[in-house]
């Protein structure tokens, strides 16, 4: 059949051709903290994520976004996380959910996300057994978890999440951090 013929042809052709492009190209970026650095490198103005408060509609650029992600992971390194801790986070969605997700993959920590939508005794039996080290969440969640009677709260810290801050871009895209030069 000469239809078949030249698809087979023309799938092994195509084939081959992708595997050697492949084999061309530089490796791909396998982590996240790896494709923002990536991200910034090639395009540091551009809008990263958008942000309403109200009526006011504020952007962070990738530059904006890496360095909050930079200063959030130095003060995780600093306040004793290490690479492997399991860091629980809690928030409705916001920027701080995404920088601070971002800061605790940039140290190395494992990210034990949880659905805001879930029961608050969901939450905590997700706490008790994935043997966090510490507990970031809003002032929303934090307020229901210290609700709580002492014996029903989770026996780890509970930590609001950080503010972003927009700071002035730093001069130097490589964002050197002694701190995270091992991660």
């Amino acid at each position: 059949d000469i239809i078949s013929d030249k698809h087979i042809a023309i799938s092994e052709y195509s084939s081959s051709f992708t595997l050697n492009k492949c084999l061309q190209m530089k490796p791909a970026v396998h982590t996240i903290p790896a494709l923002l650095e990536a991200s910034v490198a090639s395009s540091p103005a551009a809008v990263f994520l958008q942000h309403r408060a109200g009526k006011e509609l504020s952007t962070l650029t990738y530059r904006e976004t890496a360095a909050a992600v930079n200063r959030l992971s130095v003060c995780l390194i600093r306040s004793g996380c290490q690479k492997g801790d399991r860091l629980a986070l809690l928030a409705e969605n916001s920027r701080e959910w995404i920088i601070t997700y971002l800061a605790i993959l940039r140290t190395g920590c494992v990210v034990v996300p949880l659905d805001s939508l879930m029961p608050l005794s969901d939450i905590i039996h997700i706490l008790e057994f994935s043997h966090c080290r510490r507990f970031y969440c809003s002032k929303h969640f934090a307020a229901q978890i210290t609700g709580l009677p002492p014996t029903e709260r989770p026996r780890i810290p509970v930590q609001l999440l950080k503010p972003v801050e927009t700071r002035p871009e730093p001069p130097d895209p490589e964002f050197n951090f002694p701190e995270l030069q091992s991660s």
